[in-house]
């Protein structure tokens, strides 16, 4: 795996080299960008794929939902 330091370090030797800062760094970070996104988009897969809940129900994690089920939770007890 490459890692940031590893793309800037090869993109200030190039730099140093030719004096052309732009197209090096831009060249860099766009291969960073598409590195992590394509990670990123592989551990979601691989999230999805794995998700369990306990006995098999989908569990319902809409924001409204849980927060009207937090307040049933503290109002049963008072």
């Amino acid at each position: 795996m490459i890692s940031l330091k590893e793309l800037l370090t090869t993109a200030q030797v190039g730099v140093n080299i030719t004096f052309r800062y732009a197209e090096y760094y831009t060249v860099a970070i766009m291969y960073y960008l598409v590195i992590v996104t394509i990670i990123t988009l592989v551990q979601s897969r691989i999230e999805k794929r794995f998700l369990w809940t306990s006995r098999g129900v989908k569990k319902n994690t809409d924001p409204i939902s849980l927060s009207t089920r937090a307040l049933a939770t503290v109002s049963k007890e008072k």
